[in-house]
């Protein structure tokens, strides 16, 4: 039989608006130095932990194998925590020593939950969340972000009032339907780390392929060929009928699957909110040059394989700021938008959702066929929502109001 024994240290319990962290124990087997942390819940919530030495984090690095009630969504009143410290090497002889370790273990809101979210794509409703890049369990570039899980990243945008368009004198600048004008977006939203790759596609819509042949014989590489139908159905319409989605679409599959409801494309002013990650320049960077542009994405000049051009796995070149990955080039993000001229309603257009009709769709970013022109925070491009071009793709968004 295992015993337990309780170490005396100063525990730090972070509570949250929606729920009480309470009733906290930490105890650490002296054979195993495997440490338990129990607590209680007076509502549901999502829980993380942090654990610090003399008053600092250890880094999430280090205790990225917690498991158990901890980086999730708990329901029940109580919950534990395991974690092994002799897997991180953090201490010599992984013993804890006494009064000079803290536990901080936080409840979040469904409202406001931590900075990542993970969705497996092989077991229904396992959701994960994960406060910084650090705490992912797996390198932010491992195969497994591209392939079984799906990474989405918080963006935090509820009432900034920020530039969406482009000045005439951009670099570059080839339409006349980017005309600067100044946006709100009144709620945070997830995006996708990366665009959703075939075998993502493959997993969440049940098996289903947008058409016999790909761009890109990789896996990892951005599904493309989607149409806009198969992805949210043919019964509803945006902007009409909100983020309303048939069942038996990719997106409402997904939503089944993963137990989130609100799982559909970014919106024109979601798309280039994120990519812009603070900037105001042509492109992520900070700059106006062309100079970095090969380490930014996949475009006209750099994309051939054996002189053909081709589009790569994701996440291979330089992410913005935000750690999203190929929002220039490799292959056009869909959004929800009709590619019409802006709706610009007051000084600041609130929560734009496009025209209310049109023919075609917005896509954004570039490809790999593409010319530097494409590859702009600003730039936008027209899909046929019915057609199956080589370089419509798409990149998920979902509300930052997780509904469980």
């Amino acid at each position: 039989m295992k015993f337990f024994y309780t170490i005396s240290i100063c525990l730090s319990v972070t509570l949250a608006a929606v729920a009480d962290v309470t009733g906290v124990t930490f105890r650490q087997d002296p054979l195993t130095r495997h440490v338990r942390i129990d607590y209680t819940l007076d509502a549901p919530a999502i829980i993380t932990v942090d654990f610090l030495t003399n008053g600092v984090s250890i880094g999430a690095e280090n205790f990225r194998g917690a498991s158990g009630d901890v980086n999730r969504f708990v329901k029940t009143p109580s919950g534990s925590i395991e974690w092994q410290p002799a897997a991180t090497n953090a201490w010599p002889g992984y013993k804890i020593a006494d009064g000079s370790f803290q536990a901080v273990v936080t409840a979040w809101a469904t409202n406001a939950p931590p900075d990542y979210m993970a969705v497996d794509l092989n077991a229904a409703s396992n959701v994960f969340f994960y406060v910084s890049e650090a705490a992912l369990p797996y390198h932010v570039t491992n195969d497994i972000w591209k392939t079984e899980w799906l990474l989405m990243k918080r963006i935090h945008a509820a009432n900034v009032i920020w530039r969406m368009g482009s000045p005439i004198t951009e670099l570059n600048r080839t339409a006349a339907n980017e005309t600067p004008h100044l946006v709100r977006l009144t709620e945070d939203y997830y995006i996708g780390v990366y665009m959703v790759t075939q075998r993502q596609y493959y997993l969440f819509s049940g098996g289903l392929r947008p058409s016999t042949t790909f761009m890109g014989g990789d896996q990892r590489c951005p599904v493309n060929t989607v149409k806009f139908s198969a992805m949210r159905g043919s019964t509803y319409s945006w902007p009409a009928d909100g983020h309303k989605v048939t069942a038996d679409s990719a997106f409402g599959k997904l939503r089944t699957h993963s137990g989130i409801d609100s799982f559909d494309m970014p919106t024109e002013a979601q798309w280039e909110y994120a990519c812009r990650a603070g900037t105001g320049s042509r492109l992520y960077d900070g700059t106006d040059s062309s100079d970095t542009l090969t380490d930014l994405g996949w475009y006209g000049v750099n994309s051939a394989v054996n002189g053909t051009t081709s589009m790569h796995p994701v996440g291979l070149k330089q992410p913005n700021g935000w750690g999203l990955y190929d929002l220039y080039g490799n292959s056009f993000d869909l959004c929800l938008d009709f590619n019409e001229p802006y709706v610009i309603t007051d000084l600041v257009t609130v929560d734009p959702v496009g025209a209310t009709s049109g023919t075609f769709r917005v896509s954004r970013g570039g490809s790999c066929d593409h010319a530097q022109s494409y590859l702009r925070s600003a730039a936008r491009n027209k899909a046929n929502p019915e057609g199956s071009s080589y370089y419509q793709a798409l990149r998920l968004a979902c509300a930052a109001r997780i509904g469980f």
